[in-house]
């Protein structure tokens, strides 16, 4: 499949290196922001991994670059997408969360998690929509958090545990089935 990734963080990265072996992937990430106390441009996790990543200015961009493309996914991009922007891909956009929606919708899942003292978490894939974390479901894998796991721990493991969480979305979407 022709893929479209845009991502942010490092937590992408097992997904990206895992879709790069046996698809056609373009990477997008966030263009460099200022960060620190002098406020120095400094790129993404992606970008850094990744330094042939594209970064689109504005959503124009980005619907240029999915055109042809077979599907969007996003892991913590860090941007709403307009409905006719997920429309530009073959099987419009899905994104990689780390939580087990509808629990702990929206930015920092992991965090609320740990806070809440859940014992179970985990990653959904799903189809996005015109809402924040509310398409219908591809896949869900659960994960038991060990007494006293810390959110970069937690976010490693999810990390991990998200390639075969999208792999296994993927070969639902390429066999025409429909998510939950």
């Amino acid at each position: 499949m022709k893929l479209v990734i845009a991502a942010t963080p490092d937590v992408a990265l097992p997904t990206i290196q895992a879709l790069e072996k046996a698809h056609q992937v373009t990477v997008v990430t966030q263009p460099d922001r200022p960060a620190g106390r002098g406020k120095q441009l400094k790129a993404t996790e992606v970008a850094g991994a990744f330094p042939n990543a594209l970064k689109p200015e504005s959503e124009e961009e980005l619907q240029e670059i999915l055109k042809d493309s077979d599907l969007l996914i996003t892991i913590g991009y860090g941007r709403i997408l307009r409905t006719e922007t997920l429309a530009i891909p073959k099987h419009g956009g899905i994104n990689l969360h780390f939580s087990l929606l509808p629990k702990w919708r929206g930015a920092a899942p992991v965090q609320r998690s740990i806070e809440a003292g859940d014992k179970t978490t985990g990653v959904t894939v799903f189809q996005m929509d015109a809402g924040m974390d509310t398409g219908p479901i591809w896949v869900q894998r659960n994960f038991d958090i060990p007494s006293g796991f810390t959110s970069p721990e937690l976010f490693d493991a999810l990390a991990k545990l998200g390639v075969d969480a999208i792999k296994e979305s993927l070969v639902k979407i390429k066999r025409g089935d429909s998510p939950a």
